[in-house]
């Protein structure tokens, strides 16, 4: 179904990091504005995003998320991510919101940060029991880039594929 694989791209403009002084030690909360591009035949639309980080993956982690792709294959991987315990959430007004399974960080020479997280997707009881092609793409992915105050932005990409490169996994 060409819908389900062109995926759901967000755009999360004016993307701001609240401060320590507002939220638990360890814990990083991050607002934006989403933009949904939807596909040709249907409007985009708009909404707020709240990304909750309680922790960052740990380096074991990461190397045995890699590990279990590049011996395993793509369904292990995802039974591997669905495995993890919650590390964030992400929501919308309009939805209770779900949990986030993976976020790496990185530090980029301008002084900022890449951010990187992962999950799962939640996928309906149709979707599970009837498998169309949307359920071959069970993750969603947000990629953020901050400058060194906080402010960015960044990507989503809903239903989406991953595949290995080495020791980096690279979602499509």
């Amino acid at each position: 179904m060409k819908k389900a694989r062109n995926a759901i791209l967000a755009i999360l403009a004016g993307l701001a990091l609240m401060g320590a002084a507002d939220t638990p030690a360890g814990r990083e909360t991050f607002t934006g504005y989403a933009v949904d591009l939807g596909s040709s035949s249907r409007r985009s639309s708009t909404s707020h995003v709240k990304v909750t980080i309680d922790r960052w993956s740990t380096e074991a982690e990461r190397r045995r998320l890699v590990s279990v792709f590049t011996e395993s294959g793509d369904d292990a991987f995802l039974k591997e991510l669905q495995k993890m315990e919650p590390l964030g959430r992400i929501s919308t007004p309009d939805s209770i919101g779900y949990d986030l399974r993976y976020a790496h960080q990185v530090p980029l020479a301008s002084g900022g940060r890449r951010i990187l997280i992962a999950t799962d997707r939640p996928m309906t009881y149709w979707e599970r029991a009837n498998r169309p092609r949307s359920a071959d793409y069970p993750y969603t992915v947000i990629e953020m880039r901050l400058d060194a105050s906080g402010k960015g932005n960044g990507k989503m990409t809903v239903a989406t594929k991953v595949n290995a490169f080495g020791d980096v996994i690279v979602m499509l």
